[in-house]
């Protein structure tokens, strides 16, 4: 049956019966699936839910520019961001952005044309964010941390005449940018150099700028590159207008998957999708009040890193750009900037916990949220940063989400007051989550294991060119909605939290059973002397696929006459926590886990070293606990 066609009255008066079923105020049969009960709307007052459902159905159709313009407005002598030290208010950013925006319309862009952006997390990454929406063309962000190969690709991939770079990565984008005018058809006629001294105080920035003049520009495409305090001259003469009017459903920015199954594929996003995520998180109960203060390092050319920056925007937190996360200095940064949130990945809050500069005295209560996103944590290390959180005096819990740059970065999420122990959340109001059987896409009740699929307004349009790939994710289902298949294993229990296994790429079936691993790291990870920990299963010609351990230990642990002591608990404990298949066949004691670009376990290196580890002629090697 087909829920599609219904009215916001309707919608309504559903959403409020489906949440008095669930606070138990009322008795009625459930289905047993979640995405039809929605038991998550008993964490939200029917004023939350009618203000959600009220603003998918006619509100959002504000574009990213008009949204900021009027916060501009709301929080004008309020500080927007900070950068090294230079403070910035909304009504000065808003201007900044502005001259862009002229300095834009100057040079040609108009309506629907597409601007490739390649920047840090720098003050830059703002205006550009706000005057492109502006002037109604589409941003096209794209990575500089990857090869010259798959940058040129991700050039060929669009029709840009005007590029956005910045001077500390220049190199690699500027070849890049020439190998693609060599080749395509469309070129790139123009590229705006921005340098880190733009947007810092005068005295710093001429330092800067004497240095920079003691090297000579020799940049294969110098013909066509303006410094940025240049280009914005060029809008001098522009007289101010109003943002360009384009539909909510309008492609506004375009962003990468992270390539790590293949290619990475072009994803839009809308003006909608972006608005929907700001009002997830106003009423998702993470405490954002305006004054706050968030240390963003988030990279710009990822969903989750821009679409925070417009919550930031919209909500008067200032925004504290740091444009390379130094990991090692993880720890003194928080304490210099005293941020009330930050996001980040997991290994950044091991940093805090292993850090010799935060004292048994020192104290934390400035932090209101302490997040982390893109990878799993280990549920040991949550309770550990939790209880080291409290120690410190802060109030938060280590708050985790669930996203893809397909869902805009946030699908669910939890936060301090609404959170369990290993879970990432429930989702935003204006999504719906179901758990699906793999092999005929019907809906799986709670506690069962499936892909996680989800729908709702922060669900992308398409990718970019690229109708096949969309139609193997974007499926329509019984319900006459559109979801998206997002290849992760999870399940939902009966209070609505979903929990995420590992992506079907990485489950591995031993002897006919399937496994995940973070099942066996969950495990190993309990042990006091575990750092850190990833599973993966290697091929075997008896079994199929057998799992194969990294474990990195603490230093006071990693020592040789301690080692096999160790792993003999570790053996122990998965004997006790694990089913017999899920045992391991071997643990390797290492160094160190290897990681993505993007923070993540990088499961493919981490798959050839085990593989490798388990060839006959490195036996002597093999540290085997049965």
């Amino acid at each position: 049956m087909s829920i599609k066609n219904v009215s916001i009255k309707e919608e309504k008066l559903r959403a409020f019966h489906l949440r008095n079923l669930a606070l138990g105020n009322i008795y009625g049969p459930l289905t047993g699936k979640a995405s039809v009960d929605k038991p998550w709307l008993k964490y939200s007052s029917e004023e939350e839910i009618e203000e959600s459902i009220v603003e998918s159905a006619i509100g959002m159709k504000h574009s990213i520019a008009e949204g900021m313009s009027n916060s501009a407005t709301k929080y004008a002598h309020l500080n927007s961001s900070r950068y090294i030290k230079s403070d910035m208010t909304y009504e000065k950013s808003k201007e900044m952005g502005d001259m862009v925006a002229k300095a834009l319309v100057a040079s040609g862009v108009k309506k629907g044309d597409i601007v490739t952006v390649c920047l840090p997390c720098v003050p830059e990454f703002g205006y550009f964010f706000y005057a492109i929406n502006k002037v109604g063309a589409i941003s096209n962000w794209i990575d500089f941390r990857t090869g010259e190969a798959e940058l040129v690709e991700c050039l060929n991939n669009v029709n840009s005449k005007l590029a956005v770079t910045f001077d500390g990565v220049c190199e690699k984008v500027n070849n890049s940018i020439k190998k693609h005018n060599d080749t395509s058809e469309s070129k790139i006629e123009q590229v705006i150099k921005v340098s880190p001294q733009d947007s810092l105080p005068l005295p710093i920035a001429t330092i800067m700028n004497i240095n920079d003049k003691l090297h000579k520009n020799n940049s294969p495409i110098k013909e066509i590159e303006i410094p940025y305090k240049e280009f914005l001259k060029k809008g001098k003469d522009v007289l101010d207008f109003d943002p360009v009017k384009f539909d909510a459903d309008d492609t506004a920015v375009i962003v990468y998957t992270g390539g790590t199954t293949g290619t990475p594929k072009g994803v839009e996003l809308t003006n909608k999708n972006f608005n929907a995520v700001v009002q997830g998180y106003k009423n998702s109960k993470i405490d954002f009040n305006k004054g706050d203060s968030f240390l963003h390092f988030l990279p710009p050319w990822t969903a989750y890193g821009m679409v925070i920056y417009y919550l930031l925007y919209q909500t008067g937190v200032k925004c504290i750009f740091i444009p390379k996360l130094d990991p090692a200095t993880y720890d003194k940064l928080i304490l210099r900037e005293r941020p009330t949130h930050t996001t980040g990945i997991p290994k950044n809050l091991d940093i805090l916990l292993g850090s010799k500069n935060i004292k048994d005295n020192t104290d934390l209560s400035f932090f209101k949220t302490a997040a982390v996103g893109a990878d799993t944590m280990n549920i040991n290390t949550e309770m550990k940063v939790n209880t080291f959180l409290e120690k410190h005096g802060s109030c938060a819990k280590v708050i985790k989400g669930y996203g893809a740059t397909e869902g805009n970065g946030t699908i669910a999420t939890t936060s301090n007051k609404i959170n369990k122990i290993g879970s990432v959340g429930i989702p935003f109001i204006g999504n719906n989550i179901g758990i699906f059987d793999m092999d005929n896409n019907q809906e799986l009740t709670y506690g069962q294991k499936g892909e996680i699929c989800y729908c709702g307004d922060s669900v992308m349009k398409k990718y970019y060119n690229n109708d096949a790939e969309t139609k193997k994710v974007l499926k329509m289902h019984d319900d006459g909605k559109v979801w998206m298949h997002s290849g992760d294993i999870g399940y939902i229990d009966n209070d609505g939290f979903l929990y995420v296994v590992g992506r079907i790429k990485r489950m591995f079936v031993r002897s006919g059973f399937k496994l995940f691993s973070s099942e066996i790291e969950n495990a190993i990870g309990s042990h006091y002397a575990v750092k850190n920990v990833a599973a993966v299963g290697v091929d075997d010609s008896i079994e199929g696929s057998v799992p194969v351990v990294s474990i990195v230990l603490k230093d006071e642990y990693n020592k040789d006459g301690l080692r096999n002591q160790i792993l003999e608990e570790i053996n122990d404990i998965c004997k006790y926590k694990l089913f017999e298949y899920y045992m391991p066949l071997n643990y390797r004691i290492v160094d160190n886990i290897p990681y993505t670009k993007n923070g993540k376990v990088d499961f493919m290196t981490l798959k050839k070293e085990s593989q490798e580890y388990l060839k006959p002629n490195t036996e002597k090697n093999k540290i085997n606990v049965k």
